[in-house]
């Protein structure tokens, strides 16, 4: 896998042998839900949701060709299935910002209301997993005051401590799709998935139309099920979608 600094070297002097193309995989920030303020508090996580410029994250900070993400589940029409982005996806980040602010201030925090209390990023070993926490870092501090620190661990103790839901705030972390299916992300969201849905996020009508999309032997009937399903889990602003990878080689 060829490392981002080299990547524009390598289309200008090998561009016979670069090679890209997407992953059927999410980067995203996931917070506890089983610990406060995260557990009570929807507005405080649909406000950090939304004060993540992931143009900038996609482009600028890692700009190896990831695309921002708006949804779990990872564009392109895979199986007949192209997932529903929130309504706020269409607005400019100047709009989603004021959006962030205000549903802060509701939240109870900001000016005229309470300090939110620094606040821990877990994140895994890695040059491009440190970029992405740190700027997500400073957009919060920037738009709306929210301080943090960093936890960089190994791989499999970040993997440990999110299927204990042992990590205090919130973790980043990334799922590849072991199938070609938007079933394959959207099933780590059920109740009874204990380890591997790591904001601990439940909800008895997520499930049902989880069940009734994998009973349907329709398959535009299942789709829809499966929009509806995703579309109400992105409400609960459970998880922030940050991008979706890239894979660049050089082939000869």
């Amino acid at each position: 896998t060829l490392p981002n600094p080299q990547i524009n070297f390598a289309k200008e002097n090998l561009p016979a042998a670069f090679r890209a193309g997407q992953t059927y995989s999410t980067y995203y920030l996931s917070f506890n839900l089983k610990n406060e303020p995260w557990k009570s508090s929807p507005k405080l996580r649909a406000a950090l949701n939304l004060a993540v410029d992931r143009e900038v994250l996609a482009e600028k900070v890692v700009g190896g060709g990831e695309k921002p993400a708006y949804t779990f589940t990872p564009p392109g029409n895979v199986g007949g299935y192209e997932p529903p982005r929130p309504d706020w996806a269409a607005q400019t980040q100047a709009q989603r910002d004021e959006l962030a602010k205000k549903l802060f201030a509701e939240a109870g925090y900001g000016p005229g209301g309470k300090e939110l209390p620094e606040i821990e990023i877990l994140h895994y070993t890695n040059d491009n997993a440190r970029k992405v926490v740190v700027a997500v870092a400073a957009m919060w501090r920037q738009k709306l005051g929210v301080k943090t620190r960093l936890n960089n661990q190994e791989f499999r103790v970040v993997a440990n401590i999110g299927n204990k839901k042992s990590y205090p705030d919130i973790m980043y972390y990334a799922w590849i799709g072991d199938y070609p299916d938007a079933n394959s992300f959207l099933q780590l969201f059920r109740s009874d998935v204990e380890q591997q849905n790591l904001p601990g996020y439940k909800d008895p009508a997520y499930d049902k139309l989880l069940d009734e999309a994998n009973a349907s032997t329709d398959p535009a009937r299942r789709i829809a099920l499966l929009k509806q399903a995703e579309t109400l889990a992105l409400a609960a602003n459970s998880i922030v979608p940050l991008t979706h990878n890239t894979r660049r080689r050089l082939v000869d």
